[in-house]
């Protein structure tokens, strides 16, 4: 992450106390939400058609695994990892998005719609998992807060490094 990080790994508003077999489930469900999250991506922004197919769509497949994963990790403390490691990684790969964009001369407003189609993705498949474990609807709705709160995060750093790429 560069040196002028404009926005440091917070991770206090991420605490979340998931049931621990509801949070295995989501865990088990990630090879799958980050496929689907990509190919809704495609689906619905013209501009990553191409650029997201091959290798480099396995590429962009994984960093979205390791995105949605660092996620994973902030809300579920009793797992015992950092969670300013996670969130450092997260956005590690959101500043590495946003230079992408800035030298493939595509405008960041796609990156920016790209993240919000993932976000709402990753959320209609996590939520109905929430939904089926019973998870109290008070959380959910804070589950919620989080992914979007998140997405901001991984958004803003990546206009941050496109901006100054």
């Amino acid at each position: 992450m560069p040196e002028s990080t404009p926005l440091p790994a917070q991770t206090d508003d991420f605490d979340l106390a998931l049931d621990p077999r509801v949070v295995a489930v989501l865990r088990q469900q990630l090879p799958t939400v980050a496929a689907r999250t990509v190919g809704a991506v495609i689906a619905e922004i013209d501009v990553y058609a191409d650029p997201l197919q091959g290798r480099m769509g396995a590429n962009i497949t994984e960093a979205v695994r390791v995105a949605l994963g660092a996620f994973l990790r902030l809300i579920d403390r009793a797992e015992n990892a950092d969670p300013a490691e996670a969130m450092g990684t997260a956005l590690d790969g959101a500043y590495s998005l946003g230079g992408g964009e800035a030298r493939s001369g595509r405008s960041i407003d796609a990156l920016l719609a790209a993240y919000r189609v993932g976000a709402r993705t990753a959320w209609h498949e996590w939520g109905g998992t929430a939904v089926a474990g019973r998870v109290p609807p008070e959380m959910i709705v804070r589950f919620a807060e989080r992914v979007f709160a998140y997405i901001d995060r991984l958004s803003a750093a990546s206009v941050a490094m496109a901006r100054d790429a």
